[in-house]
């Protein structure tokens, strides 16, 4: 398969070797067929987990098998990818991160994403590193929840507008505008989505599956009912012009 490749130490059939009981599968040639997960098993989690041998050392073994699978076209196993990003964040090594995403040594991956995203608490870089990878992936839903989940309403709708064209539940957005507390915020988020209603609908007026009667309502009270939308207020009003950033 493409996960696997031939172990060329491998002794032939009749010897002995290591990996008997281990790897049981072997070419015509009689080399053994290692697949990632077992050389994940079997060798690079005792390295990891060995105290003798210096992190800098691990890493040198985890990257050049990395190096090694890219090179011969090997689709590298999301556990490797987590195994050398854990690595490099135990060791402090953040600039050498950047460098292996930047150089597609560590590839892009939804789960390469995710782990990113866990980082930026010990290293906020990760967020926005997480965030292109989110793009360059085109997973434009997930990444609309990334923001969301930290509250950055406005890089969201940002974001919609550029990538975005088709429907999207503007409710996540007006929750968040209303727990903010701030009415200018809310205003913003409430307009963005009347000008989008008007763009793809033809029609300013939310539909039932929307679910935002308690939003317009909410709306009406903060500013009375709205005369129409105004595109002016919505990008001078909280920055949300194409040049913000």
């Amino acid at each position: 398969t493409q996960s696997t490749w031939a172990a060329a130490a491998a002794a032939p059939p009749t010897s002995p070797s290591v990996l008997d009981g281990i790897m049981t599968e072997r070419t015509a040639e009689g080399y053994a067929v290692v697949e990632q997960v077992d050389l994940y098993t079997w060798a690079l989690v005792p390295v990891e987990e060995s105290r003798a041998l210096p992190p800098r050392y691990k890493l040198a073994v985890l990257t050049e098998l990395l190096r090694s699978l890219n090179f011969n076209h090997r689709p590298v196993q999301h556990f490797l990818h987590e195994q050398v990003l854990r690595l490099l964040v135990e060791d402090g090594q953040f600039f050498k991160l950047q460098q292996l995403i930047q150089h597609h040594i560590v590839r892009d991956s939804e789960h390469v994403a995710l782990q990113l995203l866990s980082l930026d608490a010990v290293y906020p870089p990760a967020l926005q590193m997480a965030l292109d990878m989110l793009k360059r992936l085109q997973l434009h839903e997930q990444l609309v929840e990334v923001l969301l989940s930290r509250k950055m309403v406005i890089p969201a709708l940002r974001f919609v507008r550029e990538h975005m064209p088709r429907p999207i539940s503007p409710k996540p957005f007006l929750q968040i505008a209303v727990e903010q507390e701030d009415a200018a915020l809310f205003h913003t988020v409430y307009m963005f989505f009347v000008e989008r209603n008007i763009g793809l609908r033809g029609s300013a007026r939310f539909v039932p599956e929307d679910d935002c009667a308690a939003y317009v309502a909410h709306f009406e009270s903060l500013f009375g009912a709205p005369s129409g939308p105004s595109g002016q207020g919505l990008d001078a009003s909280v920055g949300l012009s194409s040049g913000a950033k």
